[in-house]
């Protein structure tokens, strides 16, 4: 009986040993932060809408016009690694300026807009040995501002949507608590209109 006790006892402790190893091996959480590139896809046949739209005003003619589409962009957060496969993300997302600029009769003519939000991505991982590949699945609230000024006189106007993400990426662990990232995400249907995709590197901490 003494031995069967105490062989209960070894299988019982095993089975908690297990229960909690694997519980910290699965539930782990981090933060990160990742600097890099938007791209606001707007095309030169929205530029040309927007000459149009300045041009149907009475008065008022454009005489050149140009579109930046790239900005910085950044983002932090924090995640959950639920499973060895699968991870939760909440985070924030600032994606730059896309800038309208035009020179008309009545002086220059500056339209910036700036996206940013916050939301969520579920991220689903393959992980080969120091190296993690990755994608996700994002709904995020995007607020985008633009903010036109021609002649001292200026105006703006807001839209705050909920918008949906995706992402491709990889992890390279550093060590056992950092890793380098590498990633692209594309945000959809930005100030109801285009697309934004974002190419960044970042750093995660695990704790």
């Amino acid at each position: 009986m003494f031995k069967k006790a105490l062989l209960s006892a070894a299988i019982v402790g095993m089975g908690s040993v297990s229960l909690v190893a694997n519980a910290n091996e699965s539930y782990n959480g981090y933060l990160f932060g990742a600097v890099g590139q938007a791209d606001h896809k707007i095309s030169s046949s929205t530029r040309n809408d927007l000459d149009a739209s300045i041009n149907s005003f009475s008065g008022v003619t454009v005489s050149r016009s140009s579109l930046d589409t790239k900005d910085t962009a950044w983002k932090v957060g924090a995640g959950i690694r639920a499973h060895e496969n699968v991870a939760f993300e909440f985070q924030y997302v600032d994606l730059g300026e896309a800038r309208y600029k035009a020179d008309t009769n009545l002086g220059r003519l500056t339209a910036p807009v700036e996206t940013r939000g916050l939301g969520a991505n579920a991220v689903f991982i393959l992980p080969l040995d120091s190296v993690e590949l990755f994608a996700k699945v994002g709904y995020h609230q995007m607020r985008s501002k633009v903010r036109a000024s021609i002649g001292g006189v200026s105006s703006s106007d807001s839209e705050k949507k909920w918008r949906t993400g995706m992402g491709l990426g990889a992890a390279f662990s550093l060590n056992q608590d950092f890793a380098l990232t590498g990633e692209f995400e594309r945000y959809r249907n930005i100030a109801g209109d285009y697309n934004v995709d974002m190419w960044s590197v970042g750093l995660r901490y695990k704790f």
